[in-house]
């Protein structure tokens, strides 16, 4: 069963029981529990991925907007790059990561093969072997020979909830700390500063034992039935 902004909504408002703040329309609950939810993103890093629909590489460019992605609210960190072929999908290619100083260097080797590569002449084409970051933008090494769709897996921070039937991935996973965190919020913004402690080790205790089952699980991308958002439109 899904977790909802209303869902998130009542359980703040029940546990703040206070009239005067909680009403329509000067309510601050919705604002809290967004704040609740942000927070927790802030804290976690939660793949998202977006799918290979829109996104075809241009031949002989080697450097790449992010796209638009309809439902983030902040981009953090990409974290892998797969391309596959427009002809058929089903050729799939791993891209390697690459540090910022190896973007355009002369000698690159390849992790697997050890083959060297040098990156600093990009009118060499080929099938795309690595990828960074640099200047906000994302590079292809070498530079694309044809066009590719673009499979993206990063760490974002979601829109805000707005709906009452609104809800994700993270709503439904860390129920109990967003309500936590949006109670500490609440309780800040009011001045009852030993409530908005109380709170926040609350929350901080609910990471910790969250945490250390997952540590206990190692999770990792790779392994079947691993969550990825998606983001919508994708």
């Amino acid at each position: 069963m899904s977790t909802t902004y209303l869902d998130l909504k009542i359980m703040v408002t029940e546990i703040l029981n206070r009239g005067d703040i909680t009403a329509s329309p000067i309510s601050m609950v919705p604002v809290v529990v967004n704040w609740g939810l942000t927070a927790v993103q802030q804290r976690i890093n939660l793949p998202c991925m977006r799918g290979l629909d829109e996104d075809v590489t241009e031949v002989d460019h080697f450097s790449y907007d992010y796209p638009s992605m309809e439902g983030l609210k902040v981009y953090k960190e990409m974290i892998q790059v797969h391309l596959f072929d427009t002809t058929s999908v089903y050729k799939r290619y791993s891209l390697y990561p690459l540090r910022d100083h190896e973007v355009f260097a002369s000698s690159v080797m390849h992790p697997i093969s050890e083959a060297i590569f040098d990156l600093s002449d990009s009118e060499v084409t080929g099938i795309p072997v690595f990828w960074g970051e640099w200047e906000g933008d994302l590079i292809l090494r070498p530079t694309p020979d044809a066009e590719y769709f673009i499979e993206w897996t990063f760490y974002g921070i979601l829109d805000d909830l707005s709906a009452d039937s609104d809800y994700n991935d993270i709503t439904n996973q860390y129920t109990e700390i967003i309500t936590l965190k949006a109670l500490r919020r609440a309780y800040f913004l009011l001045g009852e500063q030993d409530l908005a402690t109380t709170f926040r080790n609350e929350a901080e205790m609910a990471f910790q034992m969250l945490r250390r089952a997952k540590t206990q699980a190692k999770p990792t991308l790779s392994q079947p039935g691993k969550s990825l958002i998606r983001i919508p439109g994708s």
